[in-house]
């Protein structure tokens, strides 16, 4: 071989070094531009994981409330002060026959030597009571504890209620905010008949009173101070 021809040998031998190196390099880059990208496909872990904490942590809306306590005696100024000698007896009634009551609301308001708690009611008929002091009260029918506000309790069975029917006004159960010596008002619920109330109060062996009046027909009980 002459020399020319080894120097046309060797420039061929370049060029196609040179040829397959572009060939190899183009593929690499078609492969790296077409591949997806992981990172920015995947969700955040982190932001799923925040979502999930917050919706399973997220606090329930408030219960709903029993009523609102008052401190205004003009929603049942119409009422006159019976002649009864109040006292830290137990205080029964019955209801009168036929009475078909369902409890509507419950409020306190502020005396002079008493407060009041009045819990008004629709239907016919008159209220009955069996009120005493108690140590402890329970929920009717199940027999759970029913803890109140204050130092004493005042345990209430009102007898000539019924079970109101689906869509009627009735007071929810639940506490009702008291006033003065009386804590609370808790409404436990209806059961056989009657209803159940039970009053917390400031102190346990005050006297007290209880009696009804009409128009609105209400259930009042006064504790003295």
């Amino acid at each position: 071989m002459t020399s020319r021809q080894s120097i046309r040998a060797v420039v061929a031998l370049a060029a196609t070094l040179v040829i397959a190196g572009c060939a190899s390099s183009g593929g690499a880059t078609d492969n790296s531009s077409s591949a997806p990208s992981r990172s920015s496909s995947a969700p955040s872990t982190s932001s799923s994981a925040a979502n999930s904490s917050s919706s399973s942590t997220s606090p329930a809306g408030p219960a709903p409330s029993a009523g609102s306590g008052s401190t205004d005696a003009g929603a049942d100024s119409d009422i006159v002060d019976p002649t009864s000698t109040a006292n830290a007896d137990p205080d029964v009634q019955p209801a009168p026959n036929g009475s078909t009551l369902i409890l509507t609301a419950a409020r306190a308001s502020v005396h002079g030597a008493y407060d009041r708690a009045v819990l008004q009611f629709s239907g016919a008929g008159a209220p009955g009571w069996s009120a005493q002091y108690a140590t402890s009260a329970a929920t009717l029918g199940k027999g759970d504890p029913i803890k109140v506000a204050g130092a004493g309790m005042i345990d209430l069975m009102i007898t000539g209620t019924t079970y109101p029917q689906q869509g009627a006004p009735a007071l929810k159960y639940g506490s009702t905010s008291g006033a003065g010596v009386i804590s609370e008002i808790y409404t436990d619920g209806w059961f056989e008949g009657t209803t159940h109330v039970v009053l917390g109060t400031a102190a346990t062996g005050k006297p007290f009173r209880v009696f009804a009046v009409a128009n609105p027909t209400r259930l009042v009980i006064d504790v003295f101070h």
